[in-house]
């Protein structure tokens, strides 16, 4: 069947998209709910510029995540691309990771606002992966500026190549 691995992205990516359709609903429904209306007396402005900041950071990423994931079809109808793969390691995953810490964040929030400092794991996140490549990357670089000096011998090397003695090959 051809194909069939392109098909079977559709179907994983539409499932994906419908799961999280509800649990964007369902989690923020409960924040709105809870928050606005059922504890107003403890809102304040801070609460309100948190959740509008993470709200859009998740709504930008969730639109992003629908767009990369929708397939693309011919005038017939043919399949010509499956969309990215969801499921895929790298950008996708850690996108779906920041979903996942802002969901956690709005719902521990509503029991306590020291909840809103799990948020912080996401740039900390960022600046260790990066912090490490940037290392790798400068320790790359030094050792490439340093193999264009030639080599000094070693107090070793320099014994071996005094006792070194021609070998005479004999008739």
């Amino acid at each position: 069947m051809a194909n069939a691995s392109a098909k079977k992205t559709v179907v994983s990516n539409s499932a994906k998209i419908k799961r999280m359709d509800k649990m964007y609903l369902i989690v923020n429904g409960i924040y709105i709910l809870f928050r606005f209306i059922v504890f107003y007396s403890s809102l304040s402005w801070k609460l309100v510029l948190g959740y509008l900041f993470t709200l859009t950071i998740e709504s930008y990423i969730y639109i992003q995540l629908y767009r990369i994931s929708q397939p693309k079809f011919d005038l017939q109808e043919n399949l010509l691309s499956s969309g990215q793969d969801l499921s895929a390691p790298g950008l996708v995953s850690y996108m779906f990771d920041i979903i996942y810490v802002t969901w956690i964040t709005h719902i521990l929030s509503l029991f306590t606002n020291y909840a809103w400092w799990i948020y912080s794991a996401i740039p900390l996140y960022m600046i260790y992966t990066l912090g490490g490549k940037l290392i790798a990357l400068l320790k790359y670089r030094n050792s490439n500026s340093n193999s264009a000096q030639p080599p000094t011998k070693s107090n070793r090397s320099e014994k071996m190549e005094k006792r070194k003695t021609k070998v005479k090959y004999a008739r």
